[in-house]
């Protein structure tokens, strides 16, 4: 049987104050299942539900088909990665990875021969004498995960592990975590306000807001077809540009005299329409066959790209150059183009249109 982590409807409020609201999702051992969405909205709060350290307000957590609600956390066998290592420090590695298997008095032999195989798999078999204090931080990350998988776990949870990581050794460690939860075969839960981890390590995503899912799906769905204006904003970097607007006789009238758009005839919307253009998908071209006339407020470079801003009413709007366009520079006037299949339609209140195009 497949393992498989599941919540139904949980709900947490602390006093009056509502924290999770509905919470559906599950994992199996064939998902790597990342939250991801702006502090405050949730996320540790659901791994420490899971985990049995909160007791949620309403809803279930089953485990297996087995509900898990009053099952004590030791009984639960949760293995979690923290973003500040939790390591002891008068601790040497070794016993830093044995911890969880002498509290569960198990035997010596069984606890080495464990321990030697989790460090050889971390790449820590010589560094098991050594104290938390004379290791990298990628090192003490590792001897976190080592911890967490010698336990022989349940499901894993971790939270937001690589932020205190520079950025390279975020992308190997990245590689390294979701490479030992597939091979280990357990379900993994990864707490991240990261989008680029969530797109990255995630086989499903699940993006939060202020204690509600606004989606779940696969990296593929949340990128090309977020369910509404927070999701399209959130998930990709830089953002997707939002124009708002009415519908008139079947034209898109963005709402400052920016441009106008004929629209699909079948597209189910008359009155506010909220249209979304990913930066990658404007092109400049030449005024004849412009959607949109404007000019550049600043950009920045970055290598094999240039990010582009115009200002339009106020607010800047972004498109992504690849290094073998031509770079237009500060004030100059610039022509953009998209295609109509790239667009992404909202309504009014923020909601993803859904037609056949």
């Amino acid at each position: 049987m497949m393992n498989k982590i599941e919540l139904v409807g949980i709900c947490k409020t602390f006093g009056d104050i509502p924290v999770l609201k509905d919470i559906t999702f599950s994992a199996t051992e064939e998902d790597f299942c990342v939250l991801v969405g702006p502090s405050g909205c949730g996320k540790t709060t659901i791994l420490r539900i899971i985990a049995g350290l909160e007791q949620p307000t309403n809803g279930e957590i089953f485990f297996n088909g087995n509900k898990w609600n009053e099952v004590p956390p030791g009984e639960r066998n949760v293995g979690m990665v923290f973003q500040n290592y939790a390591l002891y420090p008068h601790l040497s590695v070794f016993e830093n990875i044995s911890f969880p298997l002498w509290v569960r008095r198990e035997d010596k032999k069984s606890i080495e021969e464990r321990v030697q195989k989790v460090s050889i798999m971390l790449g820590l078999k010589d560094k098991l004498d050594k104290k938390p204090k004379e290791l990298s931080g990628g090192e003490k990350q590792r001897v976190a995960l080592a911890r967490a998988i010698v336990r022989q776990p349940n499901v894993f949870l971790f939270d937001e592990p690589l932020s205190n990581l520079d950025a390279k050794l975020r992308v190997v460690m990245r590689t390294e975590i979701v490479n030992l939860v597939k091979d280990l075969r357990v379900p993994a839960i990864y707490v991240t306000h990261d989008q680029i981890e969530a797109l990255t390590m995630g086989t499903k995503i699940v993006v939060l807001k202020d204690g509600e899912i606004q989606q779940v799906g696969s990296p593929n769905d949340i990128y090309y077809k977020p369910a509404n204006t927070f999701v399209a904003t959130f998930i990709g970097v830089p953002q997707m540009n939002l124009f708002e607007g009415v519908v008139r006789d079947g034209v898109f009238c963005e709402k400052n005299s920016l441009f106008k758009l004929p629209l699909p005839d079948n597209l189910p919307c008359d009155g506010e329409l909220i249209i979304g253009i990913r930066p990658e998908d404007f092109f400049i071209v030449d005024e004849k066959d412009a959607k949109i006339k404007t000019v550049v407020r600043t950009y920045e470079y970055i290598g094999y790209e240039t990010i582009i801003y115009f200002e339009h009413f106020g607010k800047l709007f972004s498109l992504l150059l690849r290094k073998e366009q031509p770079k237009p520079t500060l004030n100059d006037k610039i022509c953009l183009d998209f295609p109509v299949t790239s667009i992404h339609f909202f309504s009014g209140n923020g909601k993803r249109i859904e037609f056949n195009s």
